[in-house]
């Protein structure tokens, strides 16, 4: 009888000791699975804006800065120290270097809006195709066309065109568009921006990353 009952409390053991390790096996597995399967998400950073600030929304090849004051929101370009102030029809203006860069060393900037590129997956209607005209800023004057045939430097009308420091900056409007008139008299307040042109780096379109 002693020897049966000993036998009965090894088995025991030996159960419990199973058992426990099913368990821990087990939820090594499950935790595994369930790193395995839970994927990080990725974040797009969004800094909102407010009457005293200035703010960044960031999207592929496309830069907003916009800083918002009780004269209305202005679109900074950074890059190269100026900004204008944005009627209310495009008050969600957006930027980015043209997809076709310049060949007389001219940089240059499209021009949509943020509304319009989120509901559209068109390329034509980003703002690195210009869907609201193109922003030119070189050293020199740009030229038209003088008939017959010459050229000659266009002046400064500080509307369309406008010289600031020692570059031009002109607004070159699409063909058509619904909001181009209102882009237009948005650039007509163009003006320097000394805090960001202070900030500002060598800007190479062929490798802009958006800010």
């Amino acid at each position: 009888m002693s020897r049966q009952r000993s036998n009965q409390t090894g088995f025991g053991i030996i159960g419990i000791a199973i058992a426990v390790v099913a368990v821990v096996v087990l939820s090594g597995t499950g935790y595994v699975a369930y790193k395995a399967h839970k994927k990080p998400t990725s974040d797009v950073s969004t800094t909102g804006s407010n009457s005293t600030g200035s703010a960044q929304t960031t999207t592929t090849n496309t830069s907003t800065a916009a800083t918002i004051t009780p004269q209305g929101t202005y679109l900074d370009l950074t890059q190269v120290g100026v900004k204008f102030l944005l009627s209310s029809s495009v008050s969600d203006a957006v930027y980015a270097p043209y997809y076709a860069p310049s060949s007389d060393g001219a940089t240059v900037f499209g021009i949509s809006t943020q509304s319009v590129t989120s509901a559209s997956t068109a390329s034509s209607c980003s703002a690195s195709h210009g869907l609201l005209g193109v922003i030119s800023v070189t050293t020199t004057a740009p030229m038209k066309l003088v008939p017959p045939n010459g050229e000659a430097p266009m002046t400064p009308d500080n509307k369309t065109l406008f010289l600031i420091g020692n570059k031009y900056y002109q607004y070159i409007a699409p063909q058509i568009t619904t909001d181009q008139q209102a882009v237009e008299q948005s650039f007509a307040t163009l003006q320097s921006d000394s805090r960001q042109l202070a900030q500002s780096i060598e800007f190479d379109p062929a490798n802009a990353i958006a800010t």
